[in-house]
């Protein structure tokens, strides 16, 4: 098999899917109205109600959801063969992740932009909300807490990325005040600071930039302190004025670069052939069972329940126009499930043999360090890009930048996410002082940090908890898809389209929370910090059957 025949699998389903299937939810499932007025316009505060264009909400909606999970984890799960990781990227964006993506952006838009943990009151019943409330509350803490751990990983694995993250920062800010303040186009700022960022990203490859072990005794400990005290700080600014710029920077960034990609995957040509196995057993590799960690593995490459908290975010309070909504919810899924495509092709093309590829992935705890995973992904790339002239050292240097960058607009989104929620749960429990925008982002770095920072059994704690953060995920993603069929029902439209894939992500993504509680955590609940995954583990779990019952007597009550 060779890897210019997999993107053009892909890239051709990806297409047809957007016009046929997009469109039919578009006009008979989600039934979008072009001239109803969005909250953007109807609350519009200038923080976070601002109406803009569709190029740009797209840009800031698909570089938070993307992150660097679509790139982490189909580096991961190839180690299952590269057949079955490129199936459920493809067929599950497709048929579950752009669905739930776009269904969730709708119903949230349809009740004034507010987070799904919010408006699920409305659907199913004012206890739901509470439910969903603690399950969203831990997913956030969760994804801070890796993403921070991943970033710190990232800076220390790749110091060439340095300057160029921390530049697009000032360049952002200078964009973002460009556009809203003197009227300079979004295009226009947008990429004279993408063009900037550029040559940023070339002088970091001559000039890497490592820091001293300043905090801990750890420099990985440093630069999650570094990362926390920017999320302090960014995610407290209106969106203007960085989350919107940094976020259509990167979204260009990453248009040019998978472009670049796929030349470099022509360029090569012949010589793009797949060097991993089809399929490969579990017991070969010494990793858990194929089903279901395979779909818990992939999230956000196929389906993330994090989406829908920015889909019911960040971005409904954004859109212009109420038509936008499936560009933006479908096609930004489906532009992941493309990224996460390629990190599939440049792990299973991008190494010279199949013998160094089975070394790479010999065992499962091998590959599962995040060096492993995102070099198996960055140097591949890298590679194949050599071959149309850009030297290895800069294409290492602009796809570790690639990834940082998403990584770092996943943990912003994320910090200020979590502020919405602790603000809504202050508004629920008489407590109006932590709604307060900087209380609730000083509320949410804490949180995130003492999960970032503490040791687990002697593990970083973000990278221990990735499992528990995986089954969550998806956990919520199944909630997600619950609560857009109950939306449906009551308003007499098929929910056929949600419901299936609701039951079979509800089922998978319990059945891993299961398998780690019973056979990792609890038998290793006195090692230090295993007592936090099976406190976690088991309230998500029991809110999830509350939610279903909940869910259940709504549909019984329609």
């Amino acid at each position: 098999m060779n890897g210019i025949l997999i993107a053009l699998f892909a890239i051709v389903l990806f297409l047809l899917a957007y016009k046929f299937y997009g469109t039919f939810l578009a006009e008979k499932i989600y039934q979008l109205e072009p001239d109803r007025e969005t909250p953007a316009h109807t609350y519009e505060d200038g923080i976070e109600y601002v109406p803009t264009s569709k190029e740009v909400v797209l840009g800031h909606h698909f570089t938070s959801i993307a992150g660097a999970a679509p790139i982490v984890g189909p580096a991961l799960a190839v180690i299952w063969g590269w057949v079955p990781a490129l199936l459920w990227i493809v067929f599950g964006t497709i048929l579950i992740g752009a669905v739930h993506d776009f269904g969730v952006l709708v119903t949230s838009m349809r009740n004034r932009g507010r987070s799904i943990g919010d408006y699920i009151a409305n659907i199913l019943s004012p206890g739901a909300r509470s439910l969903m409330m603690v399950v969203t509350f831990f997913l956030l803490a969760l994804v801070g807490s890796v993403f921070a751990v991943v970033i710190a990983i990232l800076f220390e694995l790749y110091p060439e990325t340095v300057i160029p993250i921390w530049s697009e920062m000032v360049l952002a800010i200078i964009a973002g005040f460009a556009m809203y303040k003197y009227d300079v186009g979004s295009y226009v700022a947008g990429l004279s600071a993408l063009v900037l960022m550029f040559v940023t990203i070339i002088i970091g490859a001559y000039y890497p930039v490592t820091i001293p072990a300043l905090i801990g005794g750890s420099v990985q400990t440093t630069w999650i302190v570094i990362v926390l005290i920017y999320g302090l700080f960014a995610s407290m600014l209106p969106v203007w004025t960085l989350l919107q710029p940094r976020d259509f920077i990167n979204a260009h960034e990453l248009y040019v670069l998978l472009a670049v990609f796929f030349v470099g995957l022509i360029a090569t040509g012949l010589g793009a052939d797949v060097v991993a196995p089809a399929f490969r057993s579990s017991a070969t590799s010494g990793a858990p069972p194929f089903y279901p960690f395979l779909f818990i593995v992939i999230a956000c490459g196929a389906i993330s329940g994090f989406h829908s908290l920015v889909a019911s975010g960040t971005t409904p309070k954004q859109i212009e126009k109420e038509e936008d909504a499936k560009a933006i919810g479908y096609g930004g899924m489906l532009l992941e499930g493309l990224l996460s495509t390629a990190a599939v092709i440049a792990t299973v093309v991008g190494f010279t043999s199949r013998d160094a590829w089975l070394q790479h992935y010999a065992q499962w705890g091998g590959a599962a360090g995040l060096g492993a995973k995102v070099s198996g992904f960055v140097e591949g790339a890298a590679m194949l890009v050599e071959s149309i002239g850009i030297p290895e050292f800069i294409g290492t240097t602009f796809f570790g930048v690639l990834v940082v960058s998403f990584a770092m607009t996943t943990f912003d989104t994320t910090v200020r996410l979590e502020r919405y929620v602790i603000g809504e749960i202050g508004e629920d429990y008489g407590v109006p002082s932590i709604s307060d925008r900087y209380i609730g982002t000083v509320l949410a770095i804490i949180v995130i940090g003492f999960l970032a920072l503490q040791s687990y059994g002697g593990a970083a704690a973000g990278l221990t908890l990735w499992p528990l953060f995986g089954a969550t995920n998806q956990i919520l993603a199944g909630l997600a898809l619950l609560t857009i069929s109950v939306w449906l029902y009551k308003n007499k439209r098929p929910t056929i389209y949600t419901v299936v894939p609701m039951i079979f992500m509800i089922i998978t993504a319990g059945s891993a929370m299961l398998y780690n509680l019973i056979t990792n955590w609890i038998p290793n609940i006195g090692q230090a910090g295993n007592i936090s995954l099976v406190i976690i583990g088991g309230v998500v779990v029991l809110c999830t059957i509350g939610l279903i019952y909940l869910a259940i007597q709504s549909f019984r009550q329609a």
